[in-house]
């Protein structure tokens, strides 16, 4: 009977220190990789009418991660619903709402704002762009606004200015658990930039991330486009003035192969228009995002 047991100890030890078990495969990862994520492709939006010439001279991992949180959901408590979402502080996962996280992940606290003109410097400037539920294939747009700071009542409909798809490498719906890797695709629209202008006056983003839930764990994956573009060099045609459409890959490995629940999308604002790159090095999303432009209100 001893040896019996000592047998099956020496067994279960085996299969522990080979991540496997009687049941299969286990996967404890636990450090993210930026490579999983990557930005192959910016061209000019097919709104425009103007052609599909490849702007991007790289293609480039994500700039950085945070993750892997083992046994957390960025959809819970509302991380993922900020109230308002202007970017202020504590509203949202990625302005430091939760016990995850504290605003820093992507940025510095010399890139934090005064959203609500206390003199406080404490807002991220993060903006929920959408949520994406791989088993009902529905991308759920959120809105931003109004701005409680400044007296405007101006909302956007974040679902008017941009579309995203999320497919596989065979161009098709990229479905639970059998999306475990694919495309991304972010395609803003042609009147994006002179919507938000004629909102809030002029503004771009500097950031894009992508929040991907699967299994029993979740991971973050950030792409700094002013490190990326001053990448690209000097005479690189990119701007933040043209509508865009920009496309990557990604893969699950940090998942351990898991199929996506569902996937969060950002967007950060910067801080000073007055640090933004020139345009020429600067794409910021074609930023088409220059739409969400709304964070101007807080340039002061």
């Amino acid at each position: 009977m001893m040896r019996t047991i000592q047998r099956y100890m020496i067994v279960v030890a085996a299969l522990l220190l080979t991540g496997t078990s009687a049941f299969g495969t286990t996967c404890q990862n636990d450090i993210c990789n930026p490579e999983k994520f990557t930005l192959d492709s910016i061209t000019l939006t097919p709104e425009l009418g103007l052609g599909t010439d490849q702007l991007l001279a790289h293609t480039y991992a994500a700039t950085s991660c945070v993750g892997v949180f083992l046994g957390e959901n960025d959809d819970s408590a509302d991380l993922s619903l900020p109230a308002v979402n202007i970017g202020q502080e504590n509203a949202g996962m990625l302005n430091g709402q939760g016990a995850l996280f504290d605003g820093l992940e992507f940025i510095g606290e010399e890139d934090f704002q005064d959203l609500d003109g206390d003199g406080n410097a404490t807002d991220p400037g993060w903006i929920h762009l959408a949520h994406f539920d791989t088993q009902t294939q529905v991308i759920s747009y959120d809105t931003a606004g109004p701005n409680p700071y400044s007296g405007s009542d101006v909302t956007l409909d974040i679902g008017e200015l941009l579309t995203l798809s999320f497919t596989t490498f065979a161009g098709e719906s990229c479905a639970g658990e059998d999306c475990t890797e694919g495309r991304w695709t972010l395609t803003t629209h042609v009147n994006v930039i002179e919507d938000a202008q004629s909102l809030l006056g002029e503004a771009s983003f500097d950031h894009l991330a992508f929040s991907v839930k699967a299994g029993n764990a979740f991971a973050v994956y950030d792409f700094d486009f002013t490190t990326i573009f001053e990448q690209e060099g000097d005479d690189s045609l990119l701007n933040f003035n043209t509508p865009y459409e920009l496309s990557g890959a990604f893969s699950l490995d940090d998942f351990c192969d898991h199929g996506i629940s569902h996937l969060n999308i950002w967007a950060r604002d910067p801080s000073d228009v007055a640090v933004v790159p020139e345009p020429s090095t600067y794409v910021l999303l074609g930023l088409g995002f220059v739409a969400v432009g709304f964070l101007s209100r807080r340039r002061r």
